[in-house]
This record gives structure tokens, C-alpha cells and sequence, in this order.
């Protein structure tokens, strides 16, 4: 095959100086593929040919071809020299696509490939897409001149009038001797646009909110919106939602030691739940009853609006049908006989995964971990505390295996060749779980030593850690106190003793909080990369809501925190055993039940009309209205939102949907979520390529970065980012 050095002139042109050169049929074919199915000839010598018709696309093409013999051997050839010219050129550079209301230059590129001057006409006709009509929206014709092997941009006017559909353009270049055209498509878009706004709704207690969507309220002075609707959604029981996620515990995949317990553990709180008030066992066998009706569905299910967004094209229709599983779950959860038998399985199995050691590992069979098992052990304890369940027979052998551990670390840690001994989250944990009721007591020397560690080294530890320490430490405070012995001891060496330490830890700790209406009261920390089964935000979060109940009867602070864990569950799925198992004990932590229990709902009232709450779901007190074009004014936007009860939260939200013209849009930015867009000229230097911000006007030929910044006042699981780019 020949070397394809030179460029391919594509048949159509005929060179004849004597006649009226024809009008050349526009290239149609711009495939960036050129496929074929080549017949091979070969000559005497082994050299090979063949010939195919590329696409009538002007541009270089890169060939490559394999070929091997009997033996298998082979050889490759490559060559991107091959391009595709005529000796005279259209060609017109087409914007991806354009909006009603655009006046822009179209420009087409002339170029002439020949060492002859050449001289002729070009120009640029539109025809509507759907008719083959001729379309009025600019172009026409312009005389070129241009010498060997010059090229020239030509600029046409156009402007796209309201209810233009999409174009066909025709470029053509003709001279004394060659012509070449080039015909394809314009999409022409609305210049309206959907844009769709929202308004989160929050509220403590029965507290009355205040809220605004500015642009609809100040709708009244625009002539382009056309609404589209409006949709209110209102929660008066988000607590709900934490005990919706016990079956996740219950049906998690995986064979560990700590995900066996998490069954049992759910099994276990599930039936402190459902017995804990009869208004709460009413509301399961309403959706025990009801069993796949559309009460149970999931609200990403139910809303047609988002499936008319195609719901199928993002990871939110598998989380629906989650929540629909969860649902219709729930009834099958509670049932007395299937959780006596799931309980009486899980401790089986529990009791024959334990080592010889007495403790347990992460998978059967492996070597003992002392984190699985004071995971384990803790959780049986916060049971045995909150749901007055029995501690198993193998609970007091485990928990004198760990103890014998921490001995034994504990000795190694003090060895003169270690790090100096300074008290660590295992420390302050394990104290922890000595502290509950009915758990089994080491030796009183080593109990003693780990707690006036972590009395000495508390500002060292972090917030979770912290909280178990105040709470360790202000109940055996209280047991000192009340026995004698130790804790006068501490006083008289000079101690401030364990409750006192226990407060000082609290106090330092709200110091450091903050305190949002709508977040409620939380902790900053850094990004959660932890294989510990114990660092996560939300296990975090539990540990300061008991130690604000226990150690300082702070039912306020207790409060706020829960708001902060249920706000989490808005926008985020709790993603692991631990965190799940957690938060339910959290929120049915003493007196937790109210924030379950009771029929009222929140208000939602828009314009000082309240919208109506029918079809409220069992439970979780969810409702939506929706309001149609028709029906929607612009003092709508002022949004008033009350809590459904004295305690807890409840939140919602307010959706207006409408259609507007793309240059009027405002910017609506809540701060849940803010997206910044800037751009960049892309610079080339000695040091490189660097991006510089824009400064000036740009020039032709300016390759410009488009940089999205999001930002955002909380974690979010699934977020969905679309750029409108020019």
C-alpha cells in the first residue's frame, strides 16, 4: 500500500476553466469512522493494495492495519498522515446548539488548497428541519478572494426568533473552478427553561417558622415566569426514619461477629420499641395491616414528578425501593414469635464464634479482636439499660477475657522502651462498659489504674471518647461515693474526683459545640477515615446525647443533639451496623419513645392559608399536597411551618416548579448546597500549562476551564450536578 503521505483529494470537482463551474452536493456523511470491508490485492512482489471511500468529513484520519502470516508472525502499520481535502473548502463552524432569542455570528471557513489564486462566492441558507421550508433567520452571501493555500473566516448574521424548531444548514464555497458545501443540523432549544426551587422547613417542638421563596413572592412583576407547580411535603415524625432502619441491621450480608450481633441487637430493641407504648404498637400493626399498599411505598416511589426526571437514570430509585422494602418489613419485624426465635439464633451463634480465649473476632475463625468484643459487650449492656433485656450466660467469661487484656497491654504500654503511657479510647470505652449495671468487675487495681489514666488525660482523647469517659467516670463516681473507699481516697491525694471530673469534661465540651437552629448542636471534626468500629459521626453523637442526659440532666442539649443525628438521616443513609444500632438507641434513650408516639401533625401555611394534610402516612406523619399552575399566586412564598408536637423536630419542604426565560433566571442559592461556576483562560508558558483568571477581553483562539465549586453546610449522600455549558 502506498506511504499516504500526501493528502486525498474526495471526488465531486472536475477542474474545468472553459465552462460554468457546477454546484457541488454538500457533504452529508461526517462520520469520525470510516468503516469498510476492503478487497486485498496483492501483487508478485508481496506488496498489497486496496482502496475504500472514506466519510465526506475534511480532516485527518489515523489508519492502522495488522497483518500476520501461517507462523503467526506479525507486524503493524500505522499511519496518521492520511487527510482528506478538496481544492476548495467550506467549512462552517456550527455552535452545539442555540436558544430562541439568540443573535450570534455564524461564521464558515473558506480555504483554498490549490497553488492558483482562487476567487467565487460563499454562502450559508437555512431550512426549517421538520418542513425542508426556507427558514428567515440570516445567512445569505459574500464574494471571497484568496491566494495558494489561504484560508478565511466568513461572518453571517443570525437571529433565532420564539418558535423557531430545528434548522438545516447548507454552507457553499464556489469558484471559476471548484465548489464544495456542507449541510447538518442545528438544534434550536427553548429559550425558557425548567428551573425548580426549594425551600427546606424545620421546626423544634411546636414551634412556629418562618420561611420565604423570594423569587415566587416577587413573580408578580415578571411577564415571562409560567409556573409549573407547587409541591409541599411535611415530616412530623423524622424519628421514625431511625426506627426504619432496623431491618437494614437485621438483613445485613455479611457473616461477622458484629453484624450477628446487630441482628440480635435489633431484634432486641425492636421489641422494646413496639412495647414501649401502645400508640407506637398501633402504628406497626396499621403497616403490618396494610402490607404493600401504597402507604408503604417510598415517597421517591409515590412522587411522579421525579419519575418524570427519569428516576430510573440515578442511584436514587434503588434507595426508593429500599424504602419500600424497609416498609413492608417493618410488620414482619415485630412479630413476637419471629424475633424470640431470631434472638435465640443470634446468641447461638455468638456463643459458639468465640475463641478459646473467651473473646470474639471480627470473622469466625480468626484471631481474637478485643474491639469486636467490647463492641459486642457494650451493646448487650446499653440492651440490658434500656430495654431491660437479660445479659447471656457467656457474658461475664467474655468480659474477664477482655479484662485480662487490658491487664496485659496495660503492662506492656508501662515497659520503660514505650511511648509514655498516656490513657487511649480503648481506655475510656472499656471504663465505660464497667460502668452499666450487672457487668462483671476486675481486679479494683486495674479498674483504678485505666480511670485515673483517663482522669489525667481526658483533654488528649476526642469527643466520643470524652463523653464515654464523663459518663464512666459520674457513674462509678457515684458508686465511690456512695461506698466509701476509693473515691475518698482520690480526694485525699488531691483528686478532684471522678463526678467532678465527669462535669468538668461535659462543660468543656458544650464550650466547644455549636449550636444551630435548624442543625442543632454538634461537633466539628475531620473527614471519617477509621477502620474502628466505633468512629463514626453518628456513634460520636450518641455518646454525647447519654453523656448530656446522665451526667448533666441537660435535656435542652439532649435535644439539640438529637436534631443534629436526625438531620443526618435527611440527607444521608446510615451506611453502617454500628451507626444504625446507635442512633436507635440514642433516640430511645429515656423517654426517647415521645418522639415516636402520638397522631398530631405538623402545619404547613402558605400566603396564611394552611395547606390541606390528607393521606398522612402511619408513623412518620408525612404528607404532600400539590398545587397546579392554575392555583399557585406569588404570595405563596411566604411559607409559615409549625412542629407537630412539644418535643423533638419536625421538617418538610416547599417545591416551586416553572418555566422562565434562560437569560432572566436568578439565582436561587439555599445554603444547604451552594454552586459557585468560574472561568479560566488556560495559559501555556515555559513552567507549563496554568490556568489564570480572567482579566480583560478574550481573544479568538482563548481555550477557556470552567471550574464548579458546591458547597455545603452538611453531609450529603447523593448529589446531582448538571452544567448548562455554552
Amino acid at each position: 500500500m502506498p506511504a499516504c503521505r500526501e493528502p486525498i483529494e474526495m471526488a465531486g470537482d472536475v477542474p474545468n476553466a472553459s465552462k460554468q463551474t457546477p454546484d457541488a452536493p454538500p457533504r452529508r456523511n461526517l462520520k469520525e469512522t470510516a468503516f469498510f470491508l476492503p478487497a486485498i490485492e496483492t501483487d508478485a512482489d508481496g506488496r498489497f493494495s486496496f482502496e475504500f471511500t472514506v466519510p465526506e468529513a475534511l480532516t485527518g484520519w489515523k489508519f492502522i492495519a495488522l497483518a500476520h502470516d501461517k507462523e503467526l508472525r506479525n507486524g503493524v502499520l500505522r499511519d496518521d498522515g492520511i487527510v482528506t481535502v478538496k481544492p476548495l473548502m467550506a467549512e462552517p463552524q456550527t455552535p452545539r446548539f442555540v436558544r430562541e432569542g439568540d443573535d450570534f455570528l455564524f461564521a464558515v471557513k473558506v480555504t483554498n488548497t490549490e497553488d492558483a489564486p482562487q476567487e467565487g462566492m460563499v454562502s450559508l441558507s437555512f431550512e426549517d428541519a421538520e418542513t425542508s421550508a426556507p427558514a428567515k433567520v440570516g445567512g445569505g452571501e459574500q464574494p471571497f478572494s484568496l491566494g495558494p493555500h489561504e484560508s478565511k473566516a466568513f461572518s453571517f448574521h443570525v437571529s433565532i426568533p420564539d418558535g423557531q424548531g430545528y434548522l438545516k444548514y447548507v454552507a457553499r464555497a464556489k469558484g471559476a473552478a471548484f465548489a464544495d458545501g456542507e449541510e447538518g443540523y442545528l438544534p434550536v432549544l427553548s429559550r425558557r427553561v425548567l428551573v425548580r426551587e426549594a425551600v427546606q422547613l424545620h421546626a423544634r417542638g411546636d414551634t412556629v417558622r418562618e420561611f420565604a421563596l423570594s423569587n415566587l413572592l416577587e413573580s408578580a412583576r415578571s411577564d415571562t415566569i409560567r409556573n409549573v407547580d407547587l409541591t409541599v411535603r411535611a415530616v412530623s415524625r423524622p424519628a421514625w426514619y431511625a426506627v426504619l432502619s432496623l431491618p437494614y441491621l437485621m438483613e445485613f450480608p455479611h457473616e461477622c461477629c458484629e453484624q450477628t450481633f446487630s441482628r440480635y441487637y435489633a431484634n432486641a430493641l425492636g421489641q422494646f420499641v413496639a412495647n414501649s407504648d401502645q400508640r407506637i404498637r398501633a402504628i406497626f400493626d396499621a403497616w403490618k395491616n396494610a402490607g404493600g399498599a401504597d402507604a408503604l411505598r417510598s415517597p421517591l416511589e409515590t412522587n411522579e414528578d421525579l419519575k418524570a426526571i427519569a428516576l430510573d437514570s440515578t442511584p436514587w430509585l434503588r434507595e426508593a425501593a429500599h424504602e419500600t422494602a424497609a416498609r413492608r418489613r417493618v410488620g414482619e419485624l415485630f412479630d413476637k414469635t419471629r424475633l424470640a426465635a431470631e434472638q435465640r439464633r443470634c446468641l447461638e451463634k455468638l456463643a459458639l464464634e468465640r475463641n478459646d480465649d473467651g473473646m470474639w473476632p471480627w470473622f469466625a475463625g480468626g484471631p481474637s479482636s478485643p474491639g469486636i468484643t467490647l463492641y459486642v459487650l457494650t451493646g448487650f449492656a446499653r440492651l440490658a439499660r434500656i430495654a431491660g433485656a437479660e445479659l447471656p450466660e457467656f457474658f461475664k467469661g467474655a468480659c474477664d477475657a477482655l479484662a485480662g487484656k487490658v491487664a496485659e497491654d496495660l503492662a506492656l504500654r508501662k515497659k520503660p522502651e514505650c511511648a509514655p503511657l498516656h490513657a487511649t479510647s480503648f481506655d475510656a470505652r472499656w471504663l465505660y462498659l464497667l460502668s452499666f449495671g450487672g457487668v462483671p468487675q476486675p481486679k479494683a487495681d486495674l479498674q483504678n489504674e485505666v480511670m485515673k489514666l483517663v482522669e489525667r488525660d481526658w483533654t488528649l482523647l476526642g469527643p466520643e471518647s470524652q463523653a464515654l469517659a464523663a459518663i464512666a467516670l459520674h457513674r462509678h463516681g457515684k458508686k465511690e461515693k456512695a461506698a466509701g473507699g476509693v473515691f475518698k481516697r482520690l480526694v485525699a491525694r488531691g483528686g478532684s474526683g471522678a463526678a467532678a471530673t465527669a462535669r468538668d469534661i461535659m462543660t468543656s465540651l458544650g464550650e466547644r459545640a455549636i449550636d444551630s437552629d435548624e442543625m442543632g448542636m454538634y461537633w466539628k471534626r475531620g473527614g471519617f477515615f477509621s477502620s474502628s468500629v466505633f468512629a463514626a459521626p453518628v456513634s460520636m453523637q450518641t455518646a454525647i446525647i447519654e453523656a448530656f442526659h446522665e451526667v448533666m440532666r441537660d435535656a435542652k442539649s439532649v435535644d439539640a443533639c438529637r436534631v443534629w443525628l436526625l438531620k443526618q438521616k435527611q440527607t444521608q443513609n446510615w451506611s453502617t451496623t454500628a451507626s444504625t444500632a446507635d442512633a436507635v438507641y440514642a433516640i430511645m434513650l429515656d423517654g426517647g419513645a415521645e418522639l415516636l408516639s402520638g397522631d398530631a401533625l405538623a402545619t404547613v401555611s402558605l400566603g396564611g392559608v394552611e395547606v390541606p394534610k390528607a393521606n398522612a402516612e402511619a408513623g412518620t406523619g408525612l404528607y404532600t399536597h400539590r398545587y397546579a399552575a392554575a392555583e399557585i399566586r406569588p404570595e405563596m412564598g411566604n411559607v409559615k411551618f409549625k412542629g407537630a408536637a412539644k418535643t423533638g423536630l419536625a421538617w418538610g419542604g416547599v417545591n416551586w416548579s416553572y418555566m422562565e426565560d434562560v437569560m432572566k433566571v436568578r439565582a436561587h442559592e439555599p445554603k444547604e448546597l451552594r454552586v459557585e461556576k468560574k472561568y479560566y483562560r488556560k495559559v501555556v508558558g515555559p513552567n507549563g500549562t496554568r490556568l489564570a483568571p480572567i482579566e480583560g477581553a478574550l481573544e479568538q483562539g482563548d481555550e477557556l476551564v470552567a471550574r464548579l465549586v458546591l458547597t455545603s453546610d452538611r453531609v450529603m449522600e447523593y448529589v446531582h450536578v448538571k452544567d448548562e455549558r455554552p
